[in-house]
Protein backbone atom coordinates (compact mmCIF):
# COMPACT_ATOMS: atom_id res chain seq x y z
CA UNK A 1 0.00 0.00 0.00
CA UNK A 2 2.80 2.50 0.98
CA UNK A 3 4.30 2.00 -2.67
CA UNK A 4 0.95 2.98 -4.67
CA UNK A 5 0.48 5.70 -1.98
CA UNK A 6 3.31 7.05 -2.76
CA UNK A 7 2.66 6.51 -6.47
CA UNK A 8 -0.45 8.18 -6.65
CA UNK A 9 0.94 11.27 -4.46
CA UNK A 10 3.73 12.30 -6.74
CA UNK A 11 1.13 11.87 -9.60
CA UNK A 12 -1.08 14.37 -7.98
CA UNK A 13 1.98 16.51 -7.22
CA UNK A 14 2.91 16.46 -10.71
CA UNK A 15 -0.42 16.52 -12.16
CA UNK A 16 -0.52 20.42 -9.83
CA UNK A 17 2.85 21.42 -10.31
CA UNK A 18 2.52 22.01 -13.82
CA UNK A 19 -0.20 24.64 -12.74
CA UNK A 20 2.03 26.19 -9.87
CA UNK A 21 0.46 24.06 -7.32
CA UNK A 22 1.66 21.54 -5.02
CA UNK A 23 -0.38 19.24 -2.53
CA UNK A 24 0.00 20.20 0.96
CA UNK A 25 -1.47 17.52 3.09
CA UNK A 26 -1.57 19.33 6.93
CA UNK A 27 -4.14 21.52 4.95
CA UNK A 28 -6.41 19.64 2.85
CA UNK A 29 -5.30 22.66 0.28
CA UNK A 30 -3.17 23.03 -2.81
CA UNK A 31 -0.38 25.52 -1.87
CA UNK A 32 0.81 27.93 -4.81
CA UNK A 33 4.40 28.04 -3.38
CA UNK A 34 7.27 29.92 -4.72
CA UNK A 35 9.92 27.61 -3.70
CA UNK A 36 10.33 25.01 -1.39
CA UNK A 37 8.34 25.93 1.32
CA UNK A 38 7.76 29.41 0.92
CA UNK A 39 4.47 29.36 0.37
CA UNK A 40 2.55 32.59 -1.55
CA UNK A 41 -1.28 31.77 -1.22
CA UNK A 42 -3.13 29.03 -0.29
CA UNK A 43 -6.00 28.16 -2.69
CA UNK A 44 -8.37 25.38 -2.11
CA UNK A 45 -9.23 23.41 -5.62
CA UNK A 46 -12.03 21.32 -6.64
CA UNK A 47 -10.55 17.72 -7.33
CA UNK A 48 -11.75 15.51 -10.16
CA UNK A 49 -12.91 11.95 -8.35
CA UNK A 50 -9.54 10.39 -8.87
CA UNK A 51 -7.67 12.89 -7.53
CA UNK A 52 -10.04 13.27 -4.97
CA UNK A 53 -9.42 9.56 -3.86
CA UNK A 54 -5.38 10.07 -3.79
CA UNK A 55 -6.32 13.02 -1.65
CA UNK A 56 -8.29 10.92 0.88
CA UNK A 57 -5.46 8.22 1.18
CA UNK A 58 -3.12 11.18 1.88
CA UNK A 59 -5.47 12.09 4.63
CA UNK A 60 -5.44 8.10 6.13
CA UNK A 61 -1.79 8.05 6.03
CA UNK A 62 -1.22 11.29 8.34
CA UNK A 63 -2.19 9.66 11.35
CA UNK A 64 0.08 6.61 10.46
CA UNK A 65 3.23 8.77 9.30
CA UNK A 66 2.91 11.68 11.43
CA UNK A 67 3.65 9.66 14.38
CA UNK A 68 6.68 10.36 16.87
CA UNK A 69 9.93 9.13 15.85
CA UNK A 70 10.29 8.35 19.74
CA UNK A 71 7.44 5.87 19.63
CA UNK A 72 9.87 3.52 16.56
CA UNK A 73 12.92 3.95 18.41
CA UNK A 74 15.00 0.62 18.83
CA UNK A 75 15.79 0.15 22.41
CA UNK A 76 18.14 -3.13 23.70
CA UNK A 77 17.07 -4.48 26.92
CA UNK A 78 18.93 -7.29 28.18
CA UNK A 79 16.90 -9.90 30.35
CA UNK A 80 17.84 -13.19 31.65
CA UNK A 81 15.50 -16.14 30.03
CA UNK A 82 15.68 -19.97 30.80
CA UNK A 83 18.88 -19.00 32.66
CA UNK A 84 20.92 -17.32 30.28
CA UNK A 85 21.49 -13.33 29.75
CA UNK A 86 19.95 -12.16 26.48
CA UNK A 87 19.36 -9.34 24.65
CA UNK A 88 16.15 -8.42 23.01
CA UNK A 89 15.67 -4.93 20.31
CA UNK A 90 12.06 -3.80 19.82
CA UNK A 91 10.79 -0.64 19.24
CA UNK A 92 9.86 1.65 22.15
CA UNK A 93 5.92 1.66 22.05
CA UNK A 94 6.37 -2.31 21.99
CA UNK A 95 8.54 -1.57 25.27
CA UNK A 96 6.01 0.68 27.24
CA UNK A 97 3.46 -1.94 26.02
CA UNK A 98 4.99 -4.87 27.83
CA UNK A 99 5.08 -2.90 30.71
CA UNK A 100 1.48 -2.47 30.94
CA UNK A 101 1.32 -6.07 30.03
CA UNK A 102 3.05 -7.49 33.17
CA UNK A 103 2.05 -4.33 35.39
CA UNK A 104 -1.51 -5.98 34.65
CA UNK A 105 -0.01 -9.23 35.39
CA UNK A 106 1.47 -8.28 39.04
CA UNK A 107 5.14 -9.03 37.36
CA UNK A 108 8.05 -6.50 36.45
CA UNK A 109 8.47 -6.72 32.64
CA UNK A 110 11.70 -9.09 32.69
CA UNK A 111 9.58 -11.33 34.64
CA UNK A 112 6.55 -11.44 32.54
CA UNK A 113 8.98 -11.91 29.59
CA UNK A 114 10.81 -15.04 31.01
CA UNK A 115 7.42 -16.20 32.30
CA UNK A 116 5.80 -15.91 28.61
CA UNK A 117 9.20 -17.63 26.80
CA UNK A 118 9.14 -20.36 29.27
CA UNK A 119 5.06 -20.87 28.30
CA UNK A 120 5.63 -21.08 24.53
CA UNK A 121 8.27 -23.21 24.68
CA UNK A 122 5.91 -25.25 26.62
CA UNK A 123 2.98 -25.13 24.40
CA UNK A 124 4.64 -24.84 20.59
CA UNK A 125 8.21 -26.70 21.57
CA UNK A 126 10.26 -23.59 19.75
CA UNK A 127 10.08 -20.31 19.18
CA UNK A 128 11.24 -19.29 15.83
CA UNK A 129 11.48 -15.01 16.61
CA UNK A 130 10.91 -14.27 19.97
CA UNK A 131 11.07 -10.50 19.07
CA UNK A 132 8.28 -10.63 16.43
CA UNK A 133 6.53 -13.27 19.08
CA UNK A 134 6.75 -10.27 22.01
CA UNK A 135 5.25 -7.65 18.95
CA UNK A 136 2.23 -9.57 18.14
CA UNK A 137 1.67 -10.34 21.76
CA UNK A 138 1.55 -6.52 22.10
CA UNK A 139 -1.00 -6.73 19.11
CA UNK A 140 -3.33 -8.89 20.63
CA UNK A 141 -3.25 -7.01 23.90
CA UNK A 142 -4.26 -4.38 22.07
CA UNK A 143 -7.22 -6.18 20.31
CA UNK A 144 -8.43 -6.55 24.16
CA UNK A 145 -7.05 -10.34 24.29
CA UNK A 146 -6.19 -10.60 28.15
CA UNK A 147 -4.86 -13.88 30.34
CA UNK A 148 -7.96 -15.27 32.50
CA UNK A 149 -10.69 -14.48 29.67
CA UNK A 150 -9.29 -16.06 26.90
CA UNK A 151 -7.91 -19.02 28.56
CA UNK A 152 -11.69 -19.95 29.54
CA UNK A 153 -12.62 -19.26 26.00
CA UNK A 154 -10.04 -21.28 24.32
CA UNK A 155 -8.65 -24.79 24.97
CA UNK A 156 -5.30 -25.37 25.33
CA UNK A 157 -2.94 -26.64 22.61
CA UNK A 158 -0.96 -29.98 23.56
CA UNK A 159 2.95 -30.10 22.56
CA UNK A 160 3.36 -32.42 19.97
Amino acid sequence: MAAGYHAQNRELATRFRGQGRKSDCRSGNFARECGWGQVEQYQTVRLPAQDQQAWEVCRMCRVFAGQDPEGYRQINRSIRIDGHSTSIQLEATFWALLDEIAENQGLTTPKFISKLYDEAIEINGAIPNFASMLRTTCALYLRGHRPGIDEQAMPKRQAA
